[in-house]
């Protein structure tokens, strides 16, 4: 009996103590290991910038080591998006300033262009259109950037939209006229779109713009061209094709074509316009999309879904 009980006690010591050894084992190789990181994630959440929010590697090569790493790539690309989003910020705040300072002198400017234009001096009246577009693309570059720095565009505000009106409206805000760089539509009747009106304004005058200045830069056409639009149903998707006749993109432009301040596709541009066309058109869960450029014209198309 004495045997027995000792025996049980043997067996009850070694089970306390193997269960203490799994416990503070478990306990140093994973919990508090664990707990350090979650720790830094919760500093982290309530402060990127708290030196203790920072995980150190331990340098293990299990998974708890791995998690470890992980976390610290994660926070150092979170603090540099942090970082450069607070840059942006403040650049953005400038421009603003700048922008509102710009755009009332380009009004002083285009008054006094305006006064000009009752002069009847030939060569005021020969240099007067060169200089009311330039003071036209001061005007709309600054407008562009300023739009681009904000953070992001509101949601779109999608309604049935006639698409010949819209298509006018662009057209005469981009500088198309039958007698320059003409409109042309090629589809039957007068489909409805759906879509936000501002928006779309937007990215039509930026694509019908820039076919605009494409062909006034080729001097052998005297500013004569056209845009052809196209629409179509693709599934549950408008499809606008605009097409123009000019000269193409240059090969510095389509690699980058959407990228901001990459992209541009003429001498002294930014590739701002495109790129906010882009996001519009994606922000109606759409698309903007190079279909082809070369010496015969460039084709874009916009996908709006339905509804």
């Amino acid at each position: 009996m004495a045997q027995l009980v000792r025996l049980l006690g043997i067996a009850a010591f070694t089970s306390v103590m193997a269960g203490a050894v799994v416990y503070f084992s478990l306990n140093l190789l994973l919990v508090r290991p664990m707990l350090r990181i979650t720790r830094a994630m919760e500093h982290f959440r309530a402060d990127p910038n708290d030196a203790l929010a920072r995980v150190k590697p331990s340098g293990r090569r299990d998974e708890i080591g791995r998690a470890e790493r992980e976390l610290d790539r994660m926070q150092t690309d979170l603090l540099t998006a942090l970082s450069s989003r607070a840059r942006l910020a403040a650049l953005g705040e400038a421009v603003a300033k700048i922008n509102h300072d710009l755009r009332n002198m380009l009004t002083s400017a285009q008054l006094a262009s305006e006064r000009m234009s009752a002069s009847g001096d030939p060569n005021v009246a020969q240099a007067l259109p060169r200089l009311e577009r330039a003071l036209d693309r001061a005007a709309r570059l600054a407008s562009n950037v300023l739009a681009f720095g904000r953070s992001e565009e509101p949601a779109p505000q999608k309604r049935p939209l006639p698409l010949r009106a819209a298509l006018d409206a662009a057209a005469e805000d981009a500088g198309l006229s039958a007698d320059g760089v003409a409109l042309e539509t090629a589809f039957a009747g007068d489909p409805q779109i759906s879509a936000d009106p501002e928006q779309l304004h937007r990215v039509l005058v930026n694509l019908m713009s820039n076919a605009r200045q494409a062909i006034d830069q080729v001097a052998a056409r005297a500013g004569v061209g056209k845009v052809v639009v196209e629409h179509s149903v693709d599934g549950t998707s408008d499809v606008l094709t605009l097409s123009d006749d000019g000269p193409g993109l240059p090969e510095r432009a389509r690699a980058h074509i959407f990228q901001p301040f990459a992209g541009a596709a003429r001498e002294g541009g930014t590739g701002l316009g495109l790129a906010i066309a882009r996001e519009l058109a994606k922000g109606h869960g759409g698309e903007l999309a190079l279909v082809s450029t070369g010496p015969e014209g460039t084709t874009f198309e916009v996908r709006l879904p339905k509804g």
